[in-house]
């Protein structure tokens, strides 16, 4: 599997606002942690988790911003 950990940039939509956040991920085996930051009110959000293989599931491509 893909590493993942690092620092994420990126953007979504709300209300017809472009909102930027910063994901840091860290990635070790199957489990998960980071946080998440956005410049909505929303403010930060932590993720844990670990990675179960659903059937079916193929892997995809994923690419990572420095």
């Amino acid at each position: 599997m893909t590493d993942l950990s690092g620092t994420w940039l990126g953007s979504y939509w709300q209300n017809g606002d472009q909102i930027r956040f910063e994901f840091a991920l860290i990635h070790g085996g199957n489990l998960i942690s980071g946080n998440i930051l956005d410049d909505c009110y929303l403010g930060e959000a932590n993720i844990t988790g670990n990675r179960r293989k659903a059937p079916g599931f193929k892997h995809g491509d994923i690419s990572r911003v420095s």
